[in-house]
């Protein structure tokens, strides 16, 4: 694993391994910006223009059509807005972090960015949650609409709150630290804060729950109970196919009658399909070709 830029979403303590290995004590090599990193950096300027366009379009667009905003709609703004974090905060503090090696703005940006990093991503998949939630209500309790924008504002807020929460614990646990046997080189780390192994897979494993896995059950359990109601609800439209009795003379017998009463006369409404006509031509096959004159 890379000693700078561990995948953020498994390991958030991702350079401690920069100062030394804790089992042997063996110093390692300071980062330097190679091939692998400039093919990182690449990717994410990449990741950076198309993220922005696609996001900017979206807010702005949502934004100034505030006058026939609906409730999904206002959803989609804030999920934008939190797209907005991850873009203009995280993939440029990668970028910068992978150009430079080491940490260069200090302790104070250490802390805030890291923890606006983390919340851009917390946000980003509650608002998530708050979306299937919404959909749920719709799909499975449509009568309930009085309350269904003041539910719906109350899930943002809680949204916001609760990625506020979990976020803050990285402004705590990061900070900056200088290398043991390079005194010029400082990184922002975490280093030294765990008292030990155990409290620092406990954190991690939080947070990748609370960003992740809790998010994605909650947005399963929330599609799989609307698409079984949408299931329910499209056998129960559809019903029983009734079949026609066409066995019974006396019901051929009385479309036939109609038709002689009828004959020679305009006609000036068209028969619905599936409707007499359709019965007319069904009951003369089978009863045979002696009816054939009465049409």
């Amino acid at each position: 694993m890379d000693p700078l830029f561990s995948n953020f979403t498994i390991e958030f303590n991702y350079t401690e391994s920069i100062y030394y290995s804790p089992t042997n004590n063996t110093l390692y090599e300071l980062p330097k910006f190679d091939d692998n990193a400039l093919i990182v950096v690449i990717a994410y300027s990449l990741l950076f223009i198309i993220a922005a366009i696609g996001n900017l379009t979206v807010f702005i667009t949502l934004v100034r059509g505030r006058h026939r905003k609906s409730r999904i709609s206002l959803m989609i703004t804030h999920l934008a807005a939190a797209d907005l974090f991850v873009t203009f905060i995280m993939i440029p503090l990668e970028i910068g972090w992978r150009l430079t090696t080491q940490w260069v703005a200090g302790n104070i940006a250490c802390k805030l960015f890291l923890f606006l990093r983390a919340f851009g991503l917390y946000l980003s998949s509650n608002v998530l949650v708050c979306v299937s939630v919404d959909r749920y209500f719709a799909i499975l309790h449509p009568l309930r609409v009085s309350d269904a924008r003041r539910r719906g504002k109350m899930m943002l807020t809680m949204a916001w709150i609760f990625s506020l929460i979990c976020a803050l614990p990285q402004s705590v646990v990061f900070h900056v630290s200088q290398h043991p046997q390079h005194p010029d080189f400082w990184q922002c780390v975490t280093f030294g804060f765990f008292g030990s192994r155990t409290q620092e897979i406990a954190y991690n494993l939080f947070c990748v729950m609370a960003m992740y896995f809790v998010p994605l059950l909650v947005i399963v359990i929330a599609y799989t109970c609307i698409l079984l109601e949408i299931s329910k609800k499209t056998k129960e439209t559809r019903g029983p196919t009734s079949v026609p009795d066409l066995t019974n003379g006396d019901r051929c017998e009385g479309i036939t009658s109609k038709n002689k009463r009828t004959s020679g006369e305009q006609v000036t409404k068209k028969e619905p399909e599936g409707g007499c006509a359709s019965e007319e031509v069904i009951c003369q096959i089978l009863k045979g070709p002696e009816l054939a004159h009465l049409g």
